[in-house]
C-alpha cells in the first residue's frame, strides 16, 4: 500500500506539473465534451480515434453532471496508470504468490509507463487499464476453472 501511495505522490507530480509541447489533451477534452454534448461523433465533432473511448467518457461525464476539466481528465490518467499497475502486480501475485515480485512489478510497470504523462486523456491509457485488466481477469477465470468466463 505504501509503494502505491508513492507511486501515486510521483504520478500526481508528473501529470501536474508538466506540460507538453503540443497539446493533444485539449483536442480530445474538446472532443469528448462536444461528443456528449451534441452526440454526433464523426458527423459534428472531429476524432481519429474510435467511438469506445468516448461512449466511456461520455457516461463518466453523465454520471459527474459536468464535463471533464483539465484537471478532471488528468485524475482519470492518475487513476487509469495506477489502475493498470494495481492490475498488473494482483496478475504477478496470483501467479507467483511472491509479495516482493508483485511489489517489483507494480514498479516496474508504473515506470514503464513513464509516457503517460505526456498524454493526459488519451485513449492510449485507457486501453492499456482495459488489457491488464482482463488479463487479470482471464487468469481468475482460467484458475477457478471457468473456461467458456475466461473465453468471454
Amino acid at each position: 500500500m505504501a509503494l502505491f501511495a508513492l507511486l501515486g505522490v510521483t504520478g500526481y507530480w508528473m501529470l501536474f506539473t508538466t506540460l507538453p509541447a503540443y497539446d493533444d489533451e485539449g483536442y480530445i477534452l474538446i472532443s469528448a465534451r462536444e461528443q456528449s454534448r451534441t452526440g454526433g461523433l464523426y458527423n459534428a465533432v472531429y476524432s481519429q480515434y474510435g467511438p469506445a473511448f468516448y461512449v466511456l467518457t461520455d457516461a463518466i461525464q453523465g454520471v459527474l453532471g459536468k464535463p471533464f476539466t483539465h484537471h478532471g481528465a488528468r485524475w482519470l490518467t492518475l487513476a487509469l496508470w495506477l489502475g493498470t499497475a494495481g492490475a498488473c502486480t494482483a496478475l504477478v501475485h496470483r501467479l507467483t504468490g511472491r509479495r516482493s515480485l508483485a511489489l517489483f512489478t507494480a514498479a516496474c510497470t508504473f515506470l514503464y509507463l513513464y509516457f503517460i504523462p505526456d498524454e493526459p486523456f488519451h485513449p492510449g491509457t485507457l486501453i492499456i487499464f482495459l488489457l491488464a485488466s482482463v488479463v487479470y481477469a482471464h487468469a481468475i477465470a482460467s484458475d477457478t476453472g471457468a473456461w467458456q468466463r475466461a473465453g468471454w
